[in-house]
C-alpha cells in the first residue's frame, strides 16, 4: 500500500494512431508522419495506482484557460482532477498540482512512500522536488527510453484503455 504508480498519456479526440500510413524513402532513419487530423484537440490524463490495484486521483489535463461548459462532464468520478494548461501537455505546475491531490488521498498511508514514474521534465521541478522530500514521497524515475516496456500503467491499464477508446472513436465516425 506504499507503493504508487504514476503515468501520463495523451488523447488524440477522434483519432485512432494505430492507422498511420507513413510513405518515406527506403533506408530513412528520420521519418515524419503526417496524418489525417493533426492538430486535433487532445486531452491528457494521469493516473496513479498503488501495488494493490486501488487508484487514486485520476487527472485530465485540457487546453485552455478557463473552463468552458460541456468541458467537465456531470459523470466523471467524484475524485477525477481537472488541470488546464496553455498546451494541454503535462508541465511542471500541473505535475506539483497533480501531486499535492495525489499527497491528500494518501495522507492516511504511512510515510515514507514510493511513488514509480517515468523520466518526464516535469519531475526535475525544484518545487515538486522539496514537496517531495518535504512529505516523505520518494520519486523513482524510471530510465529513459524504457517506460513502453517497464512502466506497469503504460504496458497495462493504458494500454487496454488506449485501445477501447480509439475503438469507440471508430465507431462514432461511422455514425
Amino acid at each position: 500500500c506504499r507503493i504508487f504508480n504514476v503515468d501520463e498519456t495523451m488523447i488524440d479526440v477522434f483519432l485512432d494512431k494505430r492507422k498511420v500510413t507513413v510513405v518515406t524513402l527506403k533506408g530513412s532513419k528520420r521519418v515524419d508522419t503526417i496524418r489525417e487530423g493533426k492538430g486535433m484537440p487532445h486531452i491528457s490524463l494521469i493516473l496513479c495506482v498503488d501495488a494493490e490495484g486501488s487508484s487514486y486521483v485520476p487527472t485530465f489535463i485540457f487546453e485552455g484557460k478557463k473552463v468552458v461548459e460541456g468541458m467537465i462532464s456531470p459523470d466523471a468520478p467524484a475524485d477525477s482532477g481537472f488541470i488546464l494548461t496553455p498546451s494541454g501537455w503535462l508541465n511542471n505546475e500541473a505535475f506539483l498540482e497533480w501531486l499535492k491531490r495525489f499527497n491528500q488521498a494518501i495522507e492516511h498511508v504511512p510515510r515514507p512512500v514510493l511513488l514509480v514514474t517515468d523520466g518526464h521534465n516535469s519531475r526535475d521541478d525544484l518545487d515538486v522536488i522539496k514537496f517531495c522530500r518535504e512529505e516523505k514521497i520518494a520519486l523513482f524515475r524510471l530510465p529513459s527510453h524504457t517506460t513502453h516496456k517497464l512502466q506497469p500503467l503504460d504496458v497495462g491499464l493504458l494500454a487496454i484503455f488506449k485501445n477501447r477508446w480509439y475503438s469507440a472513436c471508430n465507431e462514432l465516425k461511422k455514425l
